[in-house]
């Protein structure tokens, strides 16, 4: 009897240390579990998003049902943009939690930020995830601007005239965009939203009333998004009036406060020097080149250096200066072939008296815009343009009068940066007739050019005061 007391006594003793071992081990487990997830935190705040994901994997592997750290790994993953392997986290979180209103809002930010130009397909996704986000949280402002600014991608005035399903994309996109200032009239980048919106429509006077609002906000904006997202208005509002040549000064005012914000933007300097180019500003185009050509070098990208050494060499042609125009335009072309880089050279080497390169050039120009006209596409009628600008300068008026018509036909029904090409075309034919000596049909097209860059809804100021000169020169 006593014998069998002492083995109970032993048995519950062994049970209540296996108890408290297992106690022990749970809370060790526990605290190693938030342990990490604390840890995970601490270094997302301080900007260490790799060290985070590091801890957040292993709280993950301690805690696999738990829905927020999926989400919190998945915000690091964004922050470094494995917007893949965030969308996968988001997705895990939404599995375990299908309530979670914030992960379909961050789930919805990976879609949109994984489209591109040209791809509609992810912003679809991030429709659908910031509208969900919505039914679980109906007031919910972030998935309302989202939202907007994803229908926004849907939009542009490229495309005119726009489907009845792009015009219906806007229309939900201003509605989402108003409704967040409606809810909140604090929340000033739905203002900005809004110029982009009508600005990708093709509205441009109608944005830059947004953009304007949104300005009147900076503060705001910095409170919200910082420089960088001040920087992001600014730069938005000077593309919008890059679309008209009566607000190319408001456009490089708006270039400088983003080089104030944001000393390296390669964007603005490369507008500010097209512009320069446009208004005749050489010197001032050449600052702006030599800047931006300094921050090339080091990193040199075909697209950005090509236009840059290019807008460089015309600022060298405007001056008088074609020795030193003619490598800036060579430079152009071997980082990207341009049917307008090859004609400028060449009208280079025809002011040189070099006639023979000149020739060389334009048929150099002549064949990549054959080529470019045979691909087809949206922009066919700037490779019209200039073919027929290379056969003027080889003094074959007749085919380039037939490129001319073919751009004036082919043009699209908007501004591109300042220029109407139907304009262009009609002023080039005015150009062409002039050289053959048919004075009547010179003045016939001149005068067309200038009525139509004359229009309130083109409004071509610098391109009318040229066209007015070339009339002047031919009385």
């Amino acid at each position: 009897m006593g014998n069998k007391k002492s083995k109970t006594r032993n048995i519950i003793g062994i049970v209540l240390v296996m108890f408290i071992g297992l106690l022990v081990w749970s809370m060790v487990s526990t605290q190693l579990k938030w342990k990490y997830s604390d840890m995970g935190l601490e270094e997302y705040e301080k900007g260490n998003y790799q060290g985070a994901i590091e801890n957040y994997t292993k709280a993950i592997e301690s805690n696999p049902d738990n829905a927020f750290l999926y989400n919190n790994r998945g915000l690091a993953y964004f922050e470094v943009k494995k917007y893949k392997k965030a969308i996968s986290d988001y997705s895990k979180a939404i599995e375990l939690k299908p309530g979670y209103a914030e992960v379909f809002h961050n789930r919805g930010l990976a879609y949109f930020k994984r489209g591109g130009w040209a791809s509609t397909g992810p912003f679809d996704k991030a429709i659908s995830d910031f509208t969900k986000a919505i039914e679980l949280k109906p007031d919910y402002l972030d998935a309302y601007y989202n939202r907007g600014l994803s229908y926004t991608h849907f939009l542009h005035y490229y495309n005119k005239p726009f489907t009845e399903d792009v015009i219906g994309r806007f229309n939900k996109a201003t509605f989402d965009l108003k409704k967040v200032l409606e809810l909140d009239p604090d929340y000033i980048l739905a203002y900005a939203g809004l110029g982009n919106a009508y600005y990708r429509y093709g509205e441009w006077d109608k944005a830059a009333e947004y953009y304007n609002r949104a300005l009147e906000g900076e503060d705001l904006i910095l409170d919200k998004v910082g420089k960088k997202g001040l920087e992001g208005v600014y730069y938005s509002r000077a593309r919008n009036y890059n679309q008209f040549q009566r607000t190319f000064d408001g456009a490089i005012s708006d270039y400088r406060k983003v080089l104030e914000l944001t000393p390296e933007h390669l964007d603005a300097l490369n507008h500010i020097a097209m512009i320069s180019v446009i208004n005749r500003d050489y010197k001032r185009g050449l600052e702006v080149c030599n800047r931006a050509i300094d921050l090339i070098e080091p990193r040199e990208k075909s697209g950005e250096a090509a236009y840059i050494y290019s807008y460089r060499g015309q600022c060298y042609y405007g001056l008088g200066e074609c020795e030193k125009a003619i490598p800036d335009f060579q430079k152009a072309i071997s980082l990207t072939k341009s049917g307008e880089t090859y004609r400028r050279t060449g009208f280079c080497y025809l002011k040189m008296g070099e006639t023979e390169k000149a020739k060389e050039t334009f048929k150099k120009g002549i064949a990549h815009t054959t080529e470019e006209i045979k691909k087809g596409g949206l922009w066919v009628y700037g490779s019209y343009n200039e073919r027929g600008l290379c056969y003027t300068g080889l003094g074959e008026y007749d085919k380039a009068i037939d490129d001319f018509n073919k751009t004036k036909e082919f043009c699209p029904p908007y501004l591109a940066y300042g220029k109407d090409f139907y304009v262009e075309a009609t002023k080039n034919l005015g150009i062409a007739y002039r050289e053959m000596g048919d004075a009547e049909k010179a003045k016939s097209y001149l005068e067309e050019a200038l009525k139509r860059a004359e229009l309130p809804e083109v409004e071509m100021s610098i391109t009318a005061k040229e066209i007015r000169e070339i009339l002047s020169q031919s009385s």
